[in-house]
């Protein structure tokens, strides 16, 4: 398997993994010393907010990679598709708790999920805007 399929296959394994930590009856919710997340704090932000932000920062990295790589995501208008997969996991990972009697939804959940996939889609944005690639018509 060359470099170009590895990457590929990472963002799709990234993805898969984010759904299952967000819809899968799992407790990650405690730290070694049985505090919640949701009572940490780090710089006055709930410890569990910056997580859910810092977990679609990834997606910037894999495209940022895979373009230095070479890798064609798709045959046309690539950052929109794959940034729309991000935006959109952001959203539906979230929502998709509602469809479930063991996950609770959480509206700031999901702002914080926006924020980081957005952040992931600026960088995108701005590397396709700094590489030259123009959106195909």
């Amino acid at each position: 398997m060359n470099n170009r399929n590895i990457i590929k296959h990472l963002f799709w394994i990234w993805l898969i993994l984010l759904l299952f930590l967000n819809v899968l009856p799992i407790n990650l919710g405690f730290g070694s010393d049985g505090q919640q997340l949701s009572g940490q704090k780090v710089f006055a932000l709930r410890l569990d907010y910056l997580l859910h932000s810092l977990t679609f920062l990834p997606f910037a990295g894999i495209w940022l990679l895979g373009k230095r790589l070479g890798v064609r995501w798709f045959e046309r208008n690539e950052a929109l598709k794959f940034s729309s997969i991000v935006f959109l996991a952001a959203i539906g990972f979230e929502l998709l708790q509602r469809l479930t009697t063991w996950r609770t939804f959480n509206w700031v959940d999901m702002a914080y999920n926006v924020i980081g996939a957005v952040c992931s889609i600026v960088v995108i944005a701005l590397s396709t805007l700094l590489t030259g690639e123009c959106p195909e018509e």
